[in-house]
């Protein structure tokens, strides 16, 4: 009598770690977040690394402890050492977990957005002919059904045996739930552990939560299957510049940034919501003013910089490059130059003097000098510096901690006015701007006109010229701004 089992798991099936890794799930957990995880620890005891390579290819890095070991690049474990290891840290129920059940329930609890491609993954992987499972919609619900094929599994058992003869028992004819999970959702009445598949269907009415996935996995002793429903996904894809002219909200199942994306907010709130996944590709950016716009702009003189608004980025994960955010305040327009300072006043005309005999000529005297200049005006006041603006970002799955690394937020800039670089803790403000040049002085009054000479007493020369009015005050400089938080929750 052959064993039906042992012909179904004959060849076992790949375990599609290659989807955890792909998913980053351990990439992004600390190790001493891994350490102290009880789901990360039954997730261990159901799997049987020999090589470290093999867990490393799950996506661990090197480093990670398994089994109470580092992983190194060519490190193994003795079966003898993982059986010790197993002993003393796992319960009999994480031991008997099988390896994929284990997964399902470390994916449902961690990486449920990984949970639909890692099932999906299993699914053609491991399909067999003896156990089939399908799920089919009525209304609001899913009707999942199971149904083993006793003759397939009767062929499959004589194809893989030297010995023709199968007998056909009352335990051929059925498969024994081992495990029933569900995500995304719930069942009733669940596919108990125990519980006996044959070639009559058995049934479960399964409902999805609001805006998830339905994953459903059965494990049987004679195979395993996956059944999904995924959500119907709203997609928004950001490419090219686009300026905003109001509050804007993106909102969608999965947002992606194409590598041409350039999101000017002018000042503007900007929202960013995605319920499932950012996706980033190239170097896309945000910035709250075009600094090509902003340079070309005819602003009035001594004009204010405006201040950058709030950018508020949530999602359940991110995956691709990164973004980068330029959520700087406006600087401030340089203050106007000061009017020119008056003409000085005309020095006195000279005289010529009369002839008073024996005195000679009396009361000669040279043009007078003119008068100074008047000083230059003041210069206009700079503009104020606009205040950097609020950056949030959010991932609801708290385990992809690496995913914030995908968001870069600028905290320095160029200050137009002296070149030269400044940084800030959080977005920058703009640059507050100098005040214009005080204006030049007036022009020296001219000198009093001189007179010409008669006999017997001569002419007197001109004045001089009055001096050049000394330059107006440089007016005073715009108010710094304020830097904007960046928040990480």
């Amino acid at each position: 009598m052959f064993s039906l089992s042992a012909a179904i798991h004959a060849a076992q099936p790949e375990h599609c770690f290659d989807v955890l890794k792909e998913g980053e799930l351990f990439e992004q957990q600390s190790r001493r977040e891994l350490r102290q995880s009880d789901k990360f620890l039954n997730w261990q005891c159901a799997t049987s690394f020999r090589k470290h390579r093999q867990a490393i290819s799950a996506g661990l890095s090197l480093g990670t402890t398994v089994y109470d070991t580092p992983l190194s690049k060519s490190g193994k474990w003795k079966k003898s050492e993982v059986m010790a290891w197993k002993d003393e840290n796992c319960s009999m129920k994480a031991r008997k977990t099988d390896v994929d059940t284990a997964t399902f329930k470390y994916l449902k609890s961690k990486a449920p957005e990984l949970l639909t491609n890692w099932a999906s993954c299993m699914a053609e992987r491991s399909s067999t002919a003896e156990l089939s499972c399908a799920i089919e919609q009525e209304g609001n619900l899913s009707i999942f059904s199971a149904t083993f094929n006793p003759v397939a599994a009767l062929e499959k058992a004589a194809d893989d045996s030297d010995t023709p003869d199968v007998a056909s028992d009352t335990e051929t004819y059925t498969a024994t739930v081992n495990s029933w999970q569900v995500a995304g959702g719930s069942c009733f009445p669940p596919l108990q552990p125990g519980s006996e598949i044959s070639d009559a269907a058995s049934q479960s009415s399964c409902a999805a939560d609001t805006n998830a996935n339905l994953t459903v996995m059965l494990v049987t002793d004679r195979g395993k299957c996956w059944q999904m429903v995924e959500q119907e996904t709203s997609k928004i894809m950001i490419d090219g510049k686009t300026v905003l002219q109001d509050k804007t909200t993106y909102e969608a199942d999965v947002i992606e940034f194409s590598p041409t994306a350039e999101l000017i907010t002018n000042g503007f709130d900007l929202v960013i919501s995605a319920k499932k996944l950012i996706r980033i590709e190239g170097l896309p950016r945000i910035a709250s003013f075009d600094a090509e716009a902003e340079a070309e702009a005819d602003r009035p003189a001594g004009a204010d910089g405006r201040n950058a608004g709030p950018v508020i980025i949530t999602s359940a994960a991110v995956e691709g490059s990164k973004l980068l955010i330029f959520n700087h305040g406006e600087h401030g327009s340089a203050g106007t130059q000061g009017a020119a300072g008056r003409k000085g006043v005309r020095g006195s005309p000279g005289r010529a003097g009369s002839d008073r005999g024996m005195k000679g000529c009396v009361g000669r005297k040279n043009g007078g000098k003119g008068r100074p200049g008047r000083m230059g005006q003041k210069g206009g006041a700079g503009g104020d510096a606009g205040d950097g603006g609020p950056v949030t970002i959010e991932l609801k799955n708290k385990q992809f901690s690496g995913g914030y690394d995908r968001f870069v937020v600028s905290q320095s800039r160029i200050n137009p006015f002296t070149n030269t670089e400044y940084r800030c803790r959080g977005t920058c403000p703009g640059a507050a701007a100098p005040g214009g040049a005080g204006g030049a002085g007036g022009e020296g009054g001219r000198g009093g006109s001189g007179v010409r000479g008669s006999w017997p007493c001569g002419g007197v020369s001109p004045g001089t010229k009055g001096k050049q009015g000394k330059p107006g005050q440089q007016g005073r400089s715009g108010k710094e701004g304020e830097a904007g938080s960046i928040l990480i929750l």
